[in-house]
């Protein structure tokens, strides 16, 4: 199972009595499990689905953002400024996000 690094949102349903887990820049991507880890594995098999039909659909979606880790990997073979250009943010964003650890 591929991971990806979207932000994901956890959120404990009572009545249902489930845990939901949601991709807030992906709308109407969602899934649910009767625990988080089971949620969580849902959410990532929601993510390639909607990954998928977006792609096939031809339509523009919000593509991951990558974890820290490796924007520095990527920041140590190419310069800030290639990287942010990639990404699509300004190099001060790229910096912000490098230095805060975010």
């Amino acid at each position: 199972m591929k991971a990806y690094h979207y932000q994901i949102q956890l959120d404990w349903d009572t009545e249902d009595e489930i845990w939901i887990a949601t991709v807030p820049v992906l709308p109407g991507c969602s899934a649910h499990g009767e625990t988080q880890e089971e949620a969580l594995r849902e959410i990532n098999e929601a993510i390639t689905c909607y990954l998928e039909a977006e792609l096939g659909a031809n339509t523009s979606f919000v593509p991951p953002v990558p974890d820290i880790a490796t924007l520095k990997k990527a920041s140590k073979v190419l310069n800030k400024t290639q990287v942010a250009h990639l990404l699509g943010i300004e190099p001060r964003t790229l910096n912000a996000r490098i230095r805060n650890n975010t």
